[in-house]
């Protein structure tokens, strides 16, 4: 089949797509197409190009084509590439196939490629939980793994994304999928399966713990070394490696709220939390800030340290500046840092140069940042 064929039957997909699936129209006109030998199947990268190969697609059926685009559209919908993290790029890839095919298939938008990722099921869970599951068990989706997936999350200079272009990528997906919604809306037209991914797309439902760890995971740079053991076992005659020369982390600093708003059982759940995270991790130290009105006390730990909240103290008002002012003022530099709170207090005029997250359970968002949600069951 000739190129000019090949476009025209691409034509007719997007426009059969407009005609039958106003949500998935409403992704797919916002996207470039981009016929390329330098694909094996199809793939989107972080823009939202799609690129399809013109053999692979010459081989497909009008309705198979329908389910190509619409395929590669919720990939960026949803944000997979940005989602990644520090996960496998490979099994990440097949539990947003896996999600994605399911929920198009009960959906009955197009008519699923022979050879691509099946697992009954998926389409009710998260990607999230699809790659937990495929860690336990790589074999519960059937795939051929000849497809290119999705792109690294690559800024406009091929760099990869700093914290907050990531946020904010994030955020052009999520107002694209609210367009979207909106427009299958008005036609009647949204099917069931797309509505929930919708919704879990905008209202995480992710524990907190899991969000904040996913996060601090993209700041890893370095592994383990058994030339410095870690300090924590020795005492139990247990020998576990410590780091090498670099750290996985820069440093970390963990800011609690002390104005009254964090209680002595919010940070014991919290604390518990946060050394699991740390010890994914492995930040090169971990700086500890109690602050209401001022910083009223400090912890800090090493590499290998037990996070502990011991020097808590406070109790006044809440005002969030002195923490950015004593990281500042101390040189600290941190890869993240992590402030509990439920949001009120007085906020610095200007985000720091170093990427925030608000733990909380206010419904409100920070200023600057990422805000994520907390809940004690969670």
């Amino acid at each position: 089949m000739n190129a000019n064929t090949l476009a025209d039957r691409l034509d007719k997909a997007k426009v059969q797509l407009t005609m039958r699936h106003p949500f998935i129209a409403s992704l797919l006109l916002r996207r470039e197409l981009c016929v390329t030998e330098d694909v094996t199947t199809a793939s989107i990268d972080r823009r939202g190009q799609i690129r399809v190969n013109p053999t692979f697609a010459d081989q497909q059926t009008d309705r198979q084509l329908q389910f190509l685009l619409a395929h590669e559209c919720m990939h960026h919908a949803f944000s997979h590439t940005l989602r990644r993290g520090a996960r496998d790029p490979q099994l990440w890839n097949q539990a947003g196939d896996a999600v994605i095919n399911e929920t198009l298939i009960q959906s009955g938008i197009g008519e699923f490629i022979p050879g691509g990722v099946r697992m009954p099921g998926a389409e009710n869970l998260s990607s999230e939980e699809v790659y937990a599951r495929l860690q336990q068990d790589p074999d519960q989706a059937q795939a051929s793994g000849r497809g290119t997936g999705i792109g690294d999350d690559l800024d406009e200079s091929g760099e990869p994304m700093d914290a907050a272009e990531r946020d904010e990528a994030i955020a052009e997906a999520q107002r694209e999928l609210v367009e979207a919604v909106s427009a299958a809306k008005m036609a009647g037209s949204l099917p069931a399966g797309i509505a929930r991914l919708v919704k879990e797309a905008l209202v995480s439902h992710t524990p907190w713990h899991d969000i904040l760890a996913d996060y601090m995971q993209t700041f890893v740079n370095a592994g383990y070394s058994w030339s410095r053991p870690n300090r924590r076992f020795i005492c139990q005659n247990i020998y576990l490696p410590g780091h090498g020369r670099e750290p996985v982390m820069g440093p970390v600093v963990m800011a609690i709220d002390t104005s009254g708003s964090v209680t002595a059982q919010d940070l014991a759940y919290y604390q518990g939390h946060v050394q699991a995270i740390v010890e994914r991790c492995q930040p090169e130290r971990v700086v500890v800030l109690y602050c209401d009105t001022k910083v009223q006390g400090r912890d800090e730990f090493g590499p290998d340290e037990e996070v502990t909240f011991t020097h808590m103290q406070g109790g006044g008002g809440t005002s969030f500046v002195p923490v950015f002012e004593t990281v500042d003022a101390e040189g600290i530099n941190p890869d993240l840092l992590v402030y509990f709170t439920d949001l009120y207090g007085a906020f610095p005029d200007a985000a720091p140069g170093y990427p925030t997250v608000w733990v909380t359970d206010n419904g409100q968002q920070a200023p600057f940042g990422k805000t994520v949600r907390y809940r004690k069951n969670s």
